[in-house]
């Protein structure tokens, strides 16, 4: 008895194994209207004493600049906060000033000023005409050298309470008064424009022209 028996031929090809490839190291690349890098970790230092770690609204003492605050993960301290009053002077509202700047530059961390705040921005509508822009933009820039500051932050939140071409207008005069000043004597590098976002920012700004009249 015969039996016929199929057959299937099968080809194999030889391929090369896969090269495996590394995963690319973050370098960050250098900016000259910052502190060296493309990104700011910035954390806002508001008052002076520690959160409770028993309540929401307590507090567990001063804190220690030296040892409670994680220097190694930020690039910029604010300081919060010192309010602009419509005369062109300043109040404070919790800012550490000399002392804030200091602890950071011993960490090699930038240290700017804060000012305004939420509740507390009522005088930008007043110092961002035109008669009196300039006049703030002078005073913006002697509370940075008066205390070493590395640059400054408008914390501006209320929307709707200027021409948004009067609040651009301030920007730009102190971004411009601001970049006159020496380089910040921490890195040598040239001081900063920085502002805080809300989701309502262009209801304050023109933000198109912002981005030129700002580092970050």
């Amino acid at each position: 008895q015969v039996h016929n028996t199929a057959t299937s031929t099968f080809t194999f090809t030889s391929t090369a194994t896969p090269t495996k490839t590394n995963t690319p190291t973050f370098t960050p690349t250098t900016s000259t209207s910052s502190n060296g890098l493309t990104y700011q970790v910035v954390a806002y230092c508001y008052t002076g004493t520690k959160a409770s770690t028993t309540s929401l609204t307590g507090n567990s003492g001063n804190i220690n600049w030296s040892t409670d605050m994680p220097w190694q993960d930020v690039t910029v301290v604010a300081d919060a906060f010192m309010i602009p009053n419509t005369n062109n002077t300043f109040s404070n509202g919790g800012a550490k000033n000399a002392t804030l700047v200091n602890a950071a530059h011993a960490h090699g961390v930038r240290c700017i000023v804060s000012l305004g705040g939420g509740g507390q921005d009522g005088a930008f509508p007043t110092v961002c005409q035109s008669a009196n822009r300039q006049n703030f933009a002078s005073a913006v820039t002697a509370l940075i050298m008066q205390y070493g500051y590395d640059g400054v932050d408008i914390d501006w939140e209320a929307p709707n309470t200027a021409p948004q071409a009067d609040a651009t207008a301030m920007m730009q005069d102190i971004y411009a008064k601001v970049k006159a000043l020496p380089n910040s004597s921490l890195d040598g590098k040239p001081r900063t424009l920085s502002f805080a976002t809300v989701d309502y920012v262009t209801n304050i700004y023109n933000m198109t022209t912002l981005g030129s009249y700002t580092d970050w």
